[in-house]
C-alpha cells in the first residue's frame, strides 16, 4: 500500500481493517473468535464512518441480501412453525460482514493482506487434519480391544465445512502468489513459507475425505490456470489429480459416488427427489426459515415406506432447501443475489488491465465465490455459520464496482 493511501485512513479504520483480517484467519479454525473479530471490525468501521461523516458501502449486492432476509422474515411468519424459524434467522445477520468488507478491501494490497490472512487460518485447519487427526486415529485403534478401520475413522472426522475451507484456502493463496511474486518485491523465504502452506493445504484437502469438495477445487483451480493460460500449471494440477485417484482411500471414496444416485439409499437422491416434492406442493411459498426438522422428514419416509438418513434436518443442497425453507420466491431472490455477486465479479476481473498482477487476486476472490456456490449445490453450505461469514466477505468485495476501485 502507498503511503499515499495508508494516510488516508484513520487509526480506527485501520484498526478496523486489521479485525477484519483476524475474522477471516479465525474462520477458517473458530467460529467464535472469527464471529467476535468481525463485530468489533463492524463497531470500529461505524465509530470511523460517524467520526468523519461518510457512509457504509452498501454495494448491490447487499440489497440482495436484505431481499432475502425479508423474504425469509415473510416465510418464517406465515410457515409451519414461527418460533423455530425466528430462532434461527440470527445466522442471517452475519451478512452485515458485506458492507464491512466493501467498506474495508478497496485496494488490491488489502486484498492480498486479506487472502494471506485466511489462507494463514486455513492453514492451521490443515495441520490439524494433516497431524493431529491421524494421531487420535492411531490412539483410538491403539486403545479399541478389536481394533479398527483407520481409513472410516479418518473420513468419519473429515467435515465439508473443513474441505471447503480449505478448497477456498487454496485459491486466495494461489492467487496472491499468481500476484505478489509476479510483482516481484517477495523474498526468497516468504516464497518458501507460502509454498510450503499450499503443500500443507493440498495435503489437508486429501486426508478431508471429501468428494465434493475434491472435486469443486479441480474445477475452479482449472479454471483459474485456464484464464491466465498457464497450461503447464493446468498439467500439473491433472497430475496432481491423477495422483489422487492412486490412493486407495481416494480411489474408494470416489467408487461410491456411483451410490449417491441411488434413491433408495436415503442419501442425497433420496431428499432430492421424495422428501423435497412434497413439501414443496404442499408450501409453496415455503415452509419458514430452518422449519424443516428431522422429524418432519422421517414422517415423509414412513408415508412413503421409504429410508432416508438419521440425524438430518436439512437437504444438502442449498437451492433445495431454500426452495423448501422460502418457497419459490426465495429460490428466485437467492439465485438473483448470487448472479449478482458473480456479475460484480466477473466486471472487476474484465476491467483489470490483462496480465495486471492485481488481476490474479481479482480472478480468486471471483473463483472462490464460485467455489461455495458450486459446493452448495450438493451441500447446504448457507446454513454453515463459517462459510457464511466468508460468503459475507467475498460478497462485498466483489460487490465494490470496479470503477470506484482504486486497486485498478
Amino acid at each position: 500500500m502507498s503511503s499515499v493511501a495508508s494516510d488516508a485512513y484513520s487509526i480506527t479504520e485501520r484498526r478496523a481493517f486489521f479485525l477484519l483480517c483476524v475474522a477471516a484467519f479465525g474462520t477458517a479454525f473458530s467460529l467464535p473468535l472469527g464471529r467476535a473479530a468481525a463485530v468489533l471490525s463492524l463497531l470500529l468501521l461505524v465509530v470511523d464512518c460517524i467520526r468523519s461523516r461518510r457512509r457504509l458501502a452498501f454495494p448491490p449486492v447487499a440489497w440482495g441480501w436484505v431481499a432475502f432476509f425479508a423474504v425469509a422474515v415473510l416465510a418464517s411468519a406465515f410457515g409451519v412453525d414461527p418460533a423455530r424459524s425466528f430462532g434461527k434467522l440470527d445466522k442471517l445477520l452475519w451478512f452485515l460482514v458485506i458492507p464491512l468488507s466493501a467498506t474495508l478491501v478497496r485496494t488490491r494490497e488489502r486484498e492480498a493482506h486479506l487472502m494471506r490472512a485466511f489462507a494463514a487460518g486455513a492453514g492451521l485447519l490443515a495441520f490439524e487434519i494433516v497431524v493431529c487427526r491421524p494421531l487420535q486415529v492411531w490412539f483410538a485403534i491403539r486403545d479399541a480391544e478389536g481394533g479398527g478401520d483407520a481409513f472410516r475413522m479418518i473420513r468419519d472426522l473429515g467435515s465439508m465445512t473443513d474441505g471447503q475451507m480449505l478448497m477456498l484456502g487454496i485459491l486466495a493463496l494461489v492467487g496472491v502468489i499468481a500476484s505478489t511474486w509476479r510483482a516481484g518485491g517477495v523474498g526468497r523465504g516468504h516464497r518458501v513459507a507460502e509454498g510450503a502452506l499450499l503443500v500443507l493445504l493440498l495435503l489437508g484437502l486429501v486426508i478431508n475425505l471429501k468428494r465434493g469438495s475434491w472435486i469443486c477445487t479441480l474445477a475452479v483451480v482449472g479454471l483459474f490456470f485456464v484464464s491466465r493460460l498457464k497450461i503447464r500449471y493446468l498439467l500439473l494440477l491433472g497430475v496432481f489429480a491423477a495422483g489422487m485417484l492412486l490412493l486407495p482411500p481416494v480411489w474408494s471414496r470416489f467408487s461410491d459416488l456411483r451410490h449417491e444416485f441411488d434413491t433408495t439409499r436415503g442419501g442425497r437422491a433420496t431428499m432430492w427427489t421424495r422428501i423435497a416434492p412434497p413439501l414443496v406442493k404442499a408450501h409453496p411459498f415455503g415452509m419458514g426459515y430452518r422449519a424443516l426438522t428431522e422429524t418432519r422428514m422421517q414422517e415423509l419416509a414412513r408415508q412413503q415406506h421409504i429410508h432416508v438418513e438419521l440425524d438430518r434436518d436439512h437437504l444438502h443442497s442449498n437451492p433445495v432447501q431454500i426452495l423448501v425453507s422460502l418457497g419459490w420466491i426465495g429460490l428466485g431472490v437467492y439465485v438473483l443475489w448470487m448472479a449478482g455477486g458473480l456479475a460484480g465479479g466477473l466486471r472487476r476481473v474484465a476491467s483489470a488491465p490483462r496480465g495486471s498482477p492485481g488481476r490474479a487476486i481479482l480472478l480468486s476472490q471471483l473463483l472462490m465465490l464460485t467455489g461455495l456456490i458450486l459446493n452448495g449445490l450438493v451441500e447446504y453450505n448457507f446454513g454453515d455459520g463459517e462459510l457464511v461469514l466468508l460468503y459475507a466477505v467475498l460478497l462485498g468485495i466483489v460487490g465494490v464496482r470496479a470503477e470506484t476501485d482504486p486497486s485498478l
